[in-house]
């Protein structure tokens, strides 16, 4: 029998925006058909379901268990199995303060894994915890598997696509030497809870360089990886200069995957809210050349919903406001047609007739923030509205 379970999904109408899309129908509490799944959300249909006093939207989500790995898997049975038995063993002899030999494992369960994930070509789906025991193992192939993927699809060389592998699947084993009164914990984590934390990295290094055939760009990268880009992160406070581009990677993965997981404390993100975040802290915390390639080919490979949908507004590096327009060369592109209308660094902000321009053609302008704030959202709509009534184009 097929694993029907599912995961119930709430939506606040107060954070609609223009440009969302979600990967599954959307319906009200009557389970009345609200929203199409894939389709990019407009400010009409927003006020349509504002003028319904509709205050929550519900949709419901595929559940994918390591168990029982549904199409959408983009490694086999045999193959989650055997990185799951792995983890869990590892995780028994850490917490009996024993060593094990590591090497080898790894090897074994990266090679299957990007054997597998090279073969997948549809869209996958990430994996689910059962249980709150079960996230850290969970949450490691989640990002075992995106960044191989995505190192992949860069075109990196199989050895480095095979050393993200190995540092992904146990960058985080250092959590398991954490208490578990305060990984358990539902409340905000008080000062010494976050110190205890953030020590995690240097644990998992310890633990790690114990087996002398792991490599130090690995051991560098485990240590790393809550380093920021721009520097000012944990445990040492160093700058992307002093890190590698395998800590980087793990970075964003560990970031993304962890976003749409529900918490004790809190609902999953929205794949919009989470894109949406990369893009605002590329080159802060995340690797800008990393950032934007895993911003298009997960658009590309879960859930088919891009970053910059049409109608939704966006920020240029050149301080301009605009929205988005259409997408015909590429429907993930980061470089979508948009119209410009306001430009901040000018001191008539709002222009009085709107610029079309076309990113792809326009390589000295970027976007760096799609605008996602409700309240930013209607503001704009407003100026919008009033210059259209003003009889300017």
């Amino acid at each position: 029998m097929p694993d029907e379970k599912k995961i119930d999904v709430e939506i606040p109408v107060k954070i609609l925006s223009p440009g969302m899309v979600f990967p599954y129908n959307v319906c009200d509490a009557e389970e009345h058909p609200i929203i199409p799944r894939h389709t990019s959300l407009s400010r009409e249909k927003i006020h349509e379901i504002k003028a319904k006093d509709i205050e929550t939207l519900y949709y419901q989500r595929d559940f994918n268990s390591i168990s029982n790995p549904g199409p959408l898997s983009p490694v086999s049975k045999d193959s989650l199995q055997t990185a799951v038995t792995f983890l869990e063993e590892l995780r028994t002899n850490i917490t009996g303060n024993k060593t094990m030999a590591l090497a080898g494992h790894l090897n074994e369960i990266v090679t299957y894994f990007v054997r597998d994930i090279l073969d997948f070509k549809g869209n996958i789906g990430l994996f689910d915890a059962e249980t709150f025991d079960q996230y850290p193992i969970t949450h490691a192939i989640n990002v075992t598997i995106l960044s191989i993927l995505t190192s992949h699809m860069m075109k990196q060389e199989e050895f480095r696509v095979r050393k993200i592998g190995m540092g992904s699947l146990v960058y985080d084993i250092g959590m398991y030497m954490i208490p578990k009164e305060i990984l358990h914990k539902t409340e905000a984590l008080s000062d010494d809870d976050w110190k205890a934390i953030k020590q995690h990295p240097i644990l998992s290094y310890n633990y790690l360089k114990n087996d002398k055939s792991i490599d130090a760009y690995v051991l560098n990268a485990v240590l790393f990886h809550h380093e920021l880009y721009s520097g000012g992160g944990y445990p040492l406070g160093v700058s992307y200069e002093k890190s590698n581009e395998l800590a980087q990677m793990i970075m964003l993965c560990d970031m993304f995957d962890a976003a749409l997981a529900p918490k004790p404390y809190r609902k999953p993100r929205q794949l919009s809210d989470t894109y949406s975040y990369i893009l605002k802290y590329s080159g802060i915390r995340f690797n800008p050349r990393e950032d934007r390639a895993f911003l298009y080919y997960m658009s590309k490979r879960i859930g088919e919903i891009c970053v910059f949908p049409v109608d939704s507004y966006v920020i240029l590096d050149t301080g301009e406001i605009g929205i988005v327009t259409n997408l015909p060369h590429d429907p993930y592109t980061l470089r979508p047609m948009i119209r410009i209308f306001i430009n901040t660094r000018k001191q008539e902000k709002v222009l009085k007739y709107e610029i079309p321009l076309d990113l792809e053609q326009d390589y000295d302008r970027k976007i760096v923030e799609r605008i996602v704030d409700p309240q930013f959202i209607t503001n704009l709509d407003k100026i919008r509205e009033r210059y259209k009534n003003a009889g300017i184009p």
